[in-house]
C-alpha cells in the first residue's frame, strides 16, 4: 500500500502515535495538529487498515490552552485512550489529561485530568499510555501512565517518573506513584505489559549519568522494584551534525515485551537512539529473565557507518513475536530524511531492514531556513499476526503532516 497522508490537506501536524484494535482491525492515530497556531489534539481514524483516515480536534480541558506529547494505547473490545501534555497560556503548570474513546474511536468522552501542574513549580510532560490487555492476568482492562514529573524547572530543578493507573476505564486516576530518584534527571518513558500482566516502565537517566533503566512491578502497579539497569547511553548531538538540520533530536526510552506464545515469550526490548559509534544509531538489548540481564546493545540498522538513524520506535507481534522497529534515517541521501523498519523473526538476533517511505523528504519543507522541530518520536503498531501499520512527520508536501504506511 502506498504511503498515506492522514492529515486533511491544508492543515498541519507532527509527532503521531498509532494503536491497533486486535479484533476488527480499526487504527487510531493522535498528533499534534497546529495549523491554527496552539497545538491542539487531532485524531485520526481508519476502518479499512489504513487506506483512508478520518479526521477530529478534541476539546483542550477547561484553563487549557495547547496539548502536546500524545500517546494512544488500544483496550479490549472497542477502547481507546489517548494521554497528552496539557498546558496553560503562559506555557506553564504542565498538566497529564486522557481521553476515552468507548465506540472504537469514533468519539472520545470529555478530558480527565489524571495530574496537574502548577506555574514554574511543577511541570508534567513526555506522557506514556497503556492499556493492560494481557490474557493471563486479573490486571486486564486497567490503564496505566508514566510521564516526566518535572519540579521547580525554571530554577534547576529535577525530573522524576510518575506512575498512576486507573482501575475504572479511564473515569479517575489514582495517586502517582514516584519510580526514579529525585536526585536525577530523566527523560520520556514507555510502558509495556507483558501477557501475564507484568508492568514494565523504560525510561533515560541523563543527569548524574546517561543510562537506560527499567523498573518493574507484579501486582498491577501496586508496588515497584528498584531501578534495574540496562545500558550506557551515549546521547546524540541535538541538533545533528548535518548541513541543513536544524532540529532537536531529544532521548527517549521504547521498550516492548513478547506477549506472544512463541518461544521468545516475556523476552523484553530495550530501544533507543545513541552516538557511541560517532553517528545517531539504533540500538537494542534484550533480557530474557525480566530485566535483571540484559545483552550488550547491538545495532538493527544495519545501514553504512556514518549515517544517521534515531527516533525508534518498537512494537511486537502479540501472536508470533516478529518485532518491528521503525525509525528516521538520512541513509539514502544525507539531506533528507525516510522512515525505515528492522524486522526481527529470531527474537531480536538478526534484523533485515526496509525502506517504509516512499520518498524521502526535506525535514524543513518549504521553510528557508532549517526548522527546530519536526515533534520528538514517530511510531510503529503491530497489524497481527506479522504486519505493522507506521506513522511519522513528513514534510514531502511542504508542510509537516502526518503520513502512515504498513510498508506493503
Amino acid at each position: 500500500m502506498p504511503n498515506v497522508q492522514l492529515t486533511p490537506n491544508g492543515r498541519l501536524a507532527q509527532e503521531p502515535s498509532v494503536a491497533f484494535n486486535l479484533l476488527d482491525g480499526t487504527i487510531v492515530s493522535a498528533a499534534i495538529d497546529f495549523t491554527t497556531g496552539p497545538p491542539l489534539t487531532a485524531v485520526y481514524r481508519s476502518g479499512n487498515g489504513g487506506a483512508s483516515f478520518t479526521q477530529q480536534i478534541l476539546p483542550l480541558p477547561a484553563g487549557y490552552v495547547g496539548a502536546e506529547s500524545h500517546s494512544v494505547s488500544y483496550g479490549f473490545p472497542n477502547l481507546f485512550v489517548i494521554a497528552c501534555h496539557v498546558f496553560t497560556a503562559d506555557g506553564l503548570s504542565g498538566t497529564i489529561a486522557t481521553y476515552v474513546s468507548r465506540d472504537n474511536g469514533n468519539t472520545f468522552d470529555p478530558p480527565v485530568i489524571a495530574q496537574r501542574g502548577y506555574g514554574t513549580f511543577v511541570n508534567n510532560v513526555e506522557v506514556s499510555v497503556k492499556f493492560d490487555t494481557s490474557q493471563v492476568s486479573s490486571y486486564t482492562g486497567n490503564i496505566y501512565l508514566c510521564y516526566t514529573h518535572q519540579y521547580n524547572p525554571d530554577f534547576f530543578g529535577g525530573s522524576v517518573m510518575f506512575f498512576q493507573r486507573s482501575q475504572d476505564g479511564g473515569i479517575t486516576w489514582g495517586t502517582p506513584v514516584v519510580l526514579t530518584a529525585g536526585s536525577n534527571q530523566i527523560t520520556r518513558g514507555e510502558i509495556t505489559v507483558s501477557i501475564t500482566g507484568v508492568i514494565y516502565v523504560g525510561y533515560i537517566v541523563t543527569n548524574p549519568v546517561n543510562q537506560y533503566q527499567v523498573i518493574v512491578s507484579f501486582n498491577g502497579g501496586t508496588a515497584f522494584s528498584s531501578s534495574l539497569p540496562v545500558s550506557s547511553v551515549v546521547p546524540v548531538p541535538s541538533p545533528l551534525p548535518v548541513a541543513g538540520f536544524g532540529f532537536n533530536v531529544l532521548p527517549a526510552a521504547n521498550i516492548a515485551v513478547d506477549r506472544s506464545t512463541s518461544p521468545n515469550q516475556g523476552t523484553l526490548y530495550a530501544v533507543w537512539q545513541d552516538n557511541r559509534a560517532g553517528y545517531a544509531d539504533v540500538l537494542l538489548a534484550r533480557s530474557v529473565n525480566g530485566g535483571l540481564s540484559w545483552t550488550a546493545p547491538q545495532s538493527v540498522t544495519g545501514a553504512s557507518a556514518g549515517a544517521q538513524h534515531f527516533f525508534p520506535a518498537i512494537d511486537v507481534s502479540p501472536v508470533t513475536g516478529v518485532i518491528k522497529i521503525v525509525y528516521y534515517t538520512n541513509q539514502i541521501t544525507t539531506s533528507l530524511l525516510d522512515v525505515f523498519v528492522a524486522e526481527s523473526t529470531d527474537g531480536g538476533s538478526t534484523f533485515t531492514n526496509l525502506r517504509v517511505t516512499d520518498s524521502s523528504f526535506n525535514p524543513n519543507g518549504i521553510s528557508p531556513v532549517p526548522v527546530v522541530t519536526i515533534g520528538n518520536f514517530i511510531d510503529v503498531t503491530i497489524v497481527p499476526n506479522n504486519g505493522f501499520f507506521a506513522v511519522w512527520t513528513d514534510a514531502l508536501s511542504g508542510f509537516q503532516q502526518i503520513y502512515g504506511s504498513n510498508g506493503m
